[in-house]
This record gives structure tokens, sequence and C-alpha cells, in this order.
């Protein structure tokens, strides 16, 4: 009786230890499973329109730390392949500039006892070569809103998903779209996360627009992920992230030539750079509002690098314009020129808003003979194409200089000496009071530029006191 009662003990002891053992065998097997090309591939175009391919994905929970690991993974225009789930070794081979997404490789390293706790541990994610290229013909759609929106036809049958519901849920308005978007919000994510490490090697990151003939490239990023801590159930206490990023921003527009196509008669384009930015971005915010919930603005300082190009900017082109309206008062200045060099790294605080991106501390750009300060205050909305920017143009002590000795001696040249002398005496005085002369000599000359991101109007604000002080110096006591 004894015996077989140690027996039924050890039998028990032994089912006890192997049944966590089995049950880890068989969700690392149901992993494996679900992380097979063909199957991974599937759920991909199942949920995003688009063509995907997968190299190879696996995982291993037998480690400590568990790993995941993916290759080649890239996601193109949908076609009738991806439409009519095809196998993939029947596939017709991919163009190798199709995609609009591509992974070379991402390797994941995660705890996963933690998610017994309720808690995605992430001990370390490192992703390598990132490449992103989304066009916006005129049409206005992007190929990446495109490939995220839900895809008409999944297995060769309409797609369940996009078939509407005759019956509503009960408590829900009939009116509003059932597939309206919901903002983000933090105390809803399904689990507490914390990430220790995680990295997003050589990043390539293209965006053309056809009707604004522009293309905005972010080439050889880094980013890096230094804190992530979130917790929906505590957002007062657990809702941080810091990271940074380098990389380099490239502007690159089309103008049109003097040439013209025989053909059509129109002008033909040129490619030209705009911007070349050696970045580096750094953040450390609150990813949610702890009473709403929902995403916070996220602050962060964004730092160009000194030698970075600026080039025919449609705004400094239309503020040169300006400067030489000037000359009929006598304020004569040298123009900006097409191209300059950032002659030093200068860091500015960012604030985004959706969907505008705020300027939170005056920001200083030191060009050729010039500096620019752009105020605290300003925004841009690139989506819109819009902004308010307030800026200051300031000479260099040489320039400041020459501006000012050439306007005395223009009016001297028309008054005579007397005359003119005390004429641009009373004119400087008048500028120093409206700020247009700081304390060290240097010129300060106030523009705003509105409206249109690309193509801004210049609000000329130095003229009408120029107009002013003139007249307030030839009729004294107006």
């Amino acid at each position: 009786m004894l015996k077989r009662l140690c027996a039924r003990w050890k039998l028990l002891l032994i089912l006890f230890l192997l049944t966590p053992v089995l049950l880890w065998a068989i969700a690392q097997w149901l992993v494996s499973r679900m992380l097979q090309p063909e199957a991974l591939v599937a759920r991909i175009e199942a949920s995003l329109n688009c063509r995907a391919e997968v190299t190879s994905a696996s995982a291993n929970l037998w480690s400590l730390p568990a790993t995941v690991q993916l290759e080649g993974l890239k996601l193109a225009p949908r076609d009738a392949d991806a439409d009519q789930a095809k196998p993939l070794g029947q596939r017709t081979p991919l163009d190798p500039k199709a995609p609009i997404f591509a992974i070379q490789s991402a390797k994941l390293e995660m705890n996963p006892w933690a998610l017994l706790r309720g808690q995605l541990n992430v001990r370390s994610l490192v992703v390598q070569v990132v490449n992103l290229n989304s066009e916006t013909p005129l049409s206005g759609v992007s190929t990446l809103n495109q490939m995220m929106a839900k895809p008409a036809i999944v297995a060769g049958k309409p797609n369940p998903a996009l078939i509407p519901d005759a019956t509503p849920t009960p408590g829900t308005d009939p009116a509003q779209p059932a597939n309206e978007p919901k903002p983000l919000n933090g105390r809803r994510l399904p689990v507490a996360v914390i990430i220790d490490s995680a990295r997003i090697e050589h990043v390539r990151l293209d965006f053309k627009n056809e009707k604004r003939k522009e293309l905005i490239r972010l080439e050889d990023a880094s980013w890096n992920l230094k804190q992530f801590a979130l917790d929906p159930g505590n957002l007062a206490k657990s809702n941080q992230a810091a990271f940074d990023l380098d990389g380099q921003f490239l502007l690159v527009a089309k103008r049109k030539t003097t040439e013209k196509n025989p053909e059509t008669g129109k002008f033909l384009l040129e490619k030209y750079e705009q911007l070349n930015l050696g970045l580096h971005v750094d953040a450390s915010t609150a990813l949610f509002d702890p009473k709403s919930g929902l995403l916070a603005p996220l602050p962060f300082n964004v730092t160009i690098a000194k030698d970075s190009i600026i080039e025919d900017l449609p705004a400094l082109l239309k503020i040169g314009k300006k400067m030489g309206k000037w000359e009929k008062y006598g304020l004569i200045l040298p123009p900006l020129p097409n191209r300059v060099k950032i002659g030093e790294a200068s860091t500015v605080t960012m604030n985004y808003t959706q969907p505008r991106l705020l300027i939170d501390s005056d920001f200083s750009l030191i060009l050729e003979g010039y500096e620019i300060i752009l105020h605290r205050g300003s925004w841009m909305d690139y989506a819109a194409n819009t902004c308010e920017l307030n800026l200051n143009f300031l000479g260099s002590p040489a320039i400041s200089q020459k501006a000012l000795s050439g306007f005395t001696k223009k009016l001297k040249d028309k008054l005579g000496d007397t005359l003119g002398g005390t004429l641009g005496d009373k004119v400087i005085s008048l500028f120093k009071k409206e700020g247009l002369i700081l304390p060290d000599g240097r010129l300060s000359v106030p523009m705003g530029l509105t409206g249109e991101l690309t193509e801004p109007e210049v609000d000329d604000r130095i003229t009408p006191i120029l107009e002013n002080a003139v007249l307030e110096s030839l009729i004294p006591g107006l």
C-alpha cells in the first residue's frame, strides 16, 4: 500500500514538473509556426494593403532572455499574388525598387517570465538597415497611407473587415463610421511595457511629393531608445521615454529652368538641394497625459551641425528681394548668398503638439555675414503646408557699420553735409529706439513669414519703420 502511494506521489510530482515544460514546448511550437514565412506573410497581407516578403523568422523561448529574429522583411504595393494569397514559391519575384518599407534584420530579446506578471520586458531590440520610400502623387494619397489601409481582398475574397455590420452595437452611434480610428489612449494598453535598450541603425526615409515637387530625406540615421517605461494602470509614475537620433536631413526640390521641352512647350525642371543639415535630436518626455490618457505633447531638442548647407530657400530668396526695396531709403545691405554654410552648431527646443511643430526657444543660425534668429512661438504645420514664423536678421558688425555709414553718406550727398548729417543722426537715433540697432552696433531687421510653408509670404516690418523714421526726421515734432 505504501509503495503504491509513493509511486502515485512520484507520478504526480513528475507530472507537476513536466507540465510547465510541456506547455513551454507547445508555446515554442506555436510561436515557431506563427513565425514561418508563409504564416507571417499571410497575417501581414490580411491586415495591411500590401504585398509582403519575409526571408526568415525564428524564436527561441528556451534561452534566457528569449529571442525572436527576423530577416528580410519587405512591404510593397499590393498585387494579384497578395490578393489571392498565392504560396510564396509561386509568386512573381518583386522588383528590387518596389518595396515601400524594408528591414534587413531585427533581433528582439525579452524576459518571457515577465508576461506572467502582465508586463512586457524587452531586454534588447536591434533593427538593422531600415528603408521607407513614400510617394505622394498629384491625387494627394501617399503610397504609405495606401499601404496602411485595410485590403479590399483577402485570400481571394472580399475582406470581411470592410463589410458594414447592419446591426449596430448597443451604445454606439449608427451615424458614426464603425472604422473611425479612436485616439490612442495609454490607459487602454493591455500590458505594462519596459524596454531596457532599443536601437535602429542605418535608417533612410524618403518622402516624395509630386504636388510640391520636393523630396524630404533622412539619411543614414540612427535612433537610440535610452528609456521606456509605461504602466497603463499608473501613468502618473510609469510613463516616460527618452531617445536620441542622428542623421542627415535633406530637402531636395525642383525648379523651372530657362529651357523648354520642344514637344510640350513647358519649362524643364531641374533638381537642387535647399537644405542639407546634419541633425542631432534628443528627447525625454512623458508619453501620455496622466489625466486623460491621450498622447502628450512631444518636447525635444534639435541641434543643426556646423557646415550644414542652406541653398536657394524660397523664404530667404523672398527676403532678399524685400531687402532690395530698402535701398531707396538709403539703407543698403549686401544680398543674402544663394548658398550658405552654417557657421556654428545651433540647438533649438521644439514641441510637437499635433498638428503643429512649435518653436519653444529662440533659435540662432550663423550664416555668412548674417545671423538669423527664429523666435519662440513660431510654428509650422507640414501636413497643411502652413507656417507663422517670426525672425530677425542681424548683420555682422562690418556689414552693419558699412550700411549705416552709407545711409548717412547718401543723406549728405542729397541734402548737404549739415542737413544730411543732422537727419542721419536723427534717423539712426530712431533706429535705436525701434530696436533696429542693437547696443553692440549690429543692425537687427525684423521679418515675418506666413502662409504656405514652401512659398511663404514675407511680412516686411522694416519698411514702415524706415518711412516713419525718415518722415519724423524731415518734419520734427510729427
